[in-house]
């Protein structure tokens, strides 16, 4: 359940509310090791030099140079810097609070910007992205408005562009991991349609385009909703179809063609698929296709 300080709760859109920078600072960390903690506020941390690590309950994220990672509220985190490490960092968290005015609401933020409203669809606990500079540059300016005492339009402004550069950001990023994952299983179905009748496995598609077997299997599975050799059944099956529709090919043969060497087994798949054995389909569709020409 996520907190009601959440970044993603509805009712920041729905009603008059605003960003508020409670806390930020510079830290230079050596050989550190924080426990886990959890605060009311959204927090960027923002690595300007060196590396580090940080830990949530479900990851653990390996900043370097120009990373950041925007946490938000009630998220356990903890950071570590290992020995020998050293890590330059800036952090800002801030918080919503209820809006004077209707003019520059996070709900006016949302209602005009499109990557601002599909990061709040992502609904992600935690953001780690690589700075293209805008971001560092967002941040920058907003610490030199808060150390100035300087009007409190200038920082909401500010704080808008950093929510608008970090989504875009978020965005791209997103749209260039599906891009290259699409390349992937792209490129697997290509190896299945070229390969069906020969014995396949997940390693020998790996190795051929060159990803990791256990990553291939995942993003598979995420894009088509189907596991490998799932997929190449159905593929394996829909050749046995076009066959027994169109040939006389013996179903023997056809279990062959198809990559299937037993002809018991491609009766019992194809059964658990059609509820109908490779006989009774080709028997059906015959009798079927001699009606229609009468």
């Amino acid at each position: 359940m996520r907190s009601h300080h959440s970044l993603y709760n509805p009712m920041w859109i729905e009603d008059n509310y605003q960003l508020e920078v409670r806390s930020y600072y510079y830290r230079h960390w050596k050989q550190f090791n924080m426990k886990f903690h959890k605060h009311d506020e959204i927090e960027i941390m923002y690595v300007i030099k060196g590396r580090c690590t940080i830990r949530t309950e479900e990851q653990k994220y390996i900043l370097k140079k120009g990373d950041f990672i925007l946490l938000d509220a009630n998220v356990p985190h903890a950071l570590i810097v290992d020995e020998e490490e050293t890590c330059r960092m800036l952090n800002i968290e801030f918080r919503f609070i209820k809006s004077v005015t209707r003019y520059l609401t996070f709900g006016e933020l949302v209602s005009q910007v499109k990557s601002v409203r599909t990061m709040l669809e992502m609904k992600k606990s935690h953001i780690q992205l690589i700075d293209t500079g805008e971001v560092y540059n967002d941040l920058h300016k907003i610490i030199n408005e808060l150390n100035q005492n300087k009007e409190n339009l200038m920082i909401q402004i500010l704080l808008m562009q950093l929510m608008i550069d970090v989504s875009r950001q978020l965005v791209h990023f997103t749209d260039q991991s599906i891009s290259s994952k699409n390349k992937y299983v792209k490129k697997a179905i290509e190896y299945l349609y070229h390969h069906y009748d020969c014995d396949i496995k997940v390693s020998h598609i790996a190795e051929s385009i060159n990803i990791h077997e256990g990553y291939l299997y995942r993003i598979f599975k995420q894009s088509t909703g189907k596991t490998i050799m799932n997929y190449l059944m159905e593929i394996r099956l829909d050749k046995a179809k076009l066959m027994l529709e169109n040939t006389d090919v013996s179903i023997t043969d056809i279990a062959e063609y198809i990559g299937i060497n037993s002809r018991q087994y491609f009766t019992y798949i194809f059964k658990r698929y059609y509820k109908l054995t490779p006989s009774n389909y080709r028997n059906n569709f015959t009798t079927s296709r001699k009606n229609k020409r009468v």
